[in-house]
């Protein structure tokens, strides 16, 4: 490999050990002669992992100059194996403000009001609910098409496109109705309202959840999440200014604790 000075792994899903067959890369087994390497928000997206599984991280993380995850509940996991202190860090996406973001949002979006569908699971249960949140807006939905339910849906006008319409798209909504973790954390920077959906069963120990639930904590958001598909309150939205606050707090902190760190 080229040779650095330091090496840092991270960050979505990179130790989850269900993904992909957890792939050796992703542990830097190709750094020798004592260089430097690291960890920036890998995330584990589960709570707990078997003995067996822990032995084995255990080997892998051993040699690492620092570690850093981007869920609480994987900091503390990667802590117990380890026996070291681990931080909790924002997601990379949200180092950079959403200025920083909008220069590649050159995508032209509608001038009237719409709702953003941005769904990588395929929970009918889920459409109903955005069925019914737009006929109390009467805002038109966009969508991005990633599952089937969107593709073959007539009443929803289609965006086929890459990062630049993603982008745009979630800047200029009125509402986000997404069950994406980047899908939320583009929300959260660019100070969208949101909604925010599960892609398994509605429950916060599930390993697809856990992620979910930890990154909406950090902010104060976790009322962000909708849990009874019957009782919507549309009315009920996000105080921007405090995302706004939450951020720039967060931001602030990661820096303190990259540097003592490094």
């Amino acid at each position: 490999p080229p040779l650095y000075d330091g090496y840092v792994v991270g960050s979505d899903q990179t130790w989850n050990p269900f993904v992909a067959n957890s792939p050796e890369a992703f542990f830097l087994p190709f750094v020798k002669n004592g260089l430097k390497k690291g960890s920036y928000a890998p995330s584990l997206a589960v709570k707990s992992l078997p003995e067996k599984k822990k032995e084995e991280y255990r080997k892998k993380l051993y040699d690492f100059s620092f570690l850093s995850c981007r869920e609480l509940d994987g900091a503390r996991l990667l802590s117990d194996i380890i026996q070291k202190e681990v931080k909790c860090v924002l997601d990379p996406t949200l180092l950079l403000n959403a200025k920083d973001w909008e220069k590649y949002c050159k995508y032209e979006i509608p001038k009237e009001p719409y709702i953003l569908i941005y769904m990588l699971g395929e929970k009918l249960e889920h459409r109903k609910a955005i069925k019914k949140i737009q006929e109390l807006t009467k805002w038109k939905i966009i969508s991005i098409p990633a599952v089937y339910l969107e593709m073959g849906n007539d009443d929803y006008e289609k965006v086929w496109g890459g990062p630049e319409e993603f982008l745009s798209l979630i800047k200029g909504a009125s509402l986000v109705c997404t069950d994406s973790f980047h899908g939320i954390m583009f929300s959260i920077n660019f100070q969208r309202n949101f909604y925010a959906f599960c892609k398994n069963i509605d429950s916060e120990e599930s390993s697809e959840n856990s992620r979910l639930y930890s990154a909406l904590n950090i902010f104060g958001l976790s009322n962000r999440i909708i849990h009874n598909m019957d009782n919507l309150d549309i009315e009920k939205f996000i105080k921007i200014k405090c995302i706004e606050k939450n951020i720039k707090i967060n931001q602030l902190a990661n820096e303190l604790n990259m540097s003592r760190q490094l």
